[in-house]
Parts: structure tokens; C-alpha cells; sequence
């Protein structure tokens, strides 16, 4: 038979992979949708997903590096599929994907 103690953690283990399974699903396709084009992205190793204000500065000063931007990623699902969801530093971002602000549509009464 099992003990108290394996049971617990054989339940604790069988929730946890309930919880999570969209987003382990999902994950094969992730890296597909990080890396395009000719943007890397760089992460702290096992750390966060992000590229904060300090690595920013350290990565600037190193020679062949031109446009460096901070940004937050989180991976996840919708409804089933992967989703990266990334947040900029604005005006460094746009100069990095070549972009430029674009304003809003006015569409009668509301902003489209």
C-alpha cells in the first residue's frame, strides 16, 4: 500500500499537471513565434523572461550591439494556443522594429 505522505504528493503532482497542461501543451510552438527575422531573444537563464534597465546598459557597451530594447516577456496559452506577450520600452522598440507611431482613427463617437 502507499503512506499518507506519497499519496499527498502523488495528489499534490496529478493537480499540478492538471492546472498546467494548456501551457505545456502549448509550448513546443512557442519558440517558433519568439525568434523571427533578425530579433534574438536574450533571457537571465533560468530567471525571468525579461531584459530589465540594468542588462540593458551592460549590453549597450559592448561593441556590434546598435539597438538594445528592456522588455518583459510572458509566455502562455489562449485557448489552447501559445502566446507571447511582450512589453516595451515604447521609443526604443519602435526604433528597433523600424516603426512609427500611428494615431488612433476617430470612427464617430469613439476611437477606433
Amino acid at each position: 500500500m502507499m503512506g499518507a505522505r506519497a499519496f499527498a504528493g502523488l495528489l499534490l503532482c496529478g493537480l499540478l499537471l492538471g492546472t498546467t497542461w494548456p501551457i505545456l501543451a502549448a509550448l513546443p510552438g512557442v519558440p517558433a513565434r519568439i525568434l523571427a527575422g533578425d530579433a534574438y531573444l536574450v533571457t537571465q537563464g533560468s530567471g525571468a523572461y525579461s531584459i530589465n534597465e540594468s542588462l540593458v546598459q551592460n549590453m549597450t557597451l559592448r561593441g556590434g550591439v546598435q539597438i538594445v530594447s528592456p522588455e518583459i516577456l510572458s509566455l502562455g496559452t489562449l485557448r489552447g494556443e501559445p502566446v507571447v506577450v511582450r512589453a516595451v520600452e515604447p521609443g526604443t522598440f519602435l526604433s528597433f522594429e523600424r516603426g512609427e507611431w500611428v494615431q488612433p482613427a476617430t470612427v464617430g463617437n469613439r476611437t477606433a
